[in-house]
């Protein structure tokens, strides 16, 4: 049939874009799980994980909130079902988004308050 190929084509670029996309997010998770694992045995990553729940704690929240969420649906009697695990999937990537966000802001006054000292020193 005329454009079966086309069609074929595009759904593997497709599937091909969405494994992409899925794969960074999960190296994303797994990046951020080391962190604040390593803030349990690094002061100077604790330092910025705490300042990052202290600027943003409801970001924190979020993502306790949504991982608890997350656990909850996949315990469920639809948890895999394709159309779950791609809202499961939207939970882990929108609680993992907000301790980023935190995170980054953290550095962000980190490198300020670095800024202090060097002006401090001359």
């Amino acid at each position: 049939m005329w454009g079966d190929a086309d069609w074929q084509r595009r759904r593997d670029e497709d599937e091909a874009r969405r494994a992409r996309i899925e794969k960074e997010q999960r190296d994303k998770g797994a990046e951020l799980d080391a962190l604040l694992a390593k803030a349990e045995t690094d002061v100077a990553t604790a330092r910025l994980v705490g300042l990052a729940r202290i600027l943003r704690p409801e970001d924190f929240i979020m993502r306790e909130q949504g991982l608890a969420r997350v656990q909850e649906m996949r315990l469920g009697p639809s948890g895999n079902d394709p159309a779950q695990i791609e809202a499961l999937a939207a939970h882990e990537r929108t609680a993992r988004l907000s301790i980023e966000y935190a995170i980054s802001k953290a550095q962000e006054v980190m490198a300020f308050i670095e800024t202090w000292k060097d002006d401090d020193r001359t």
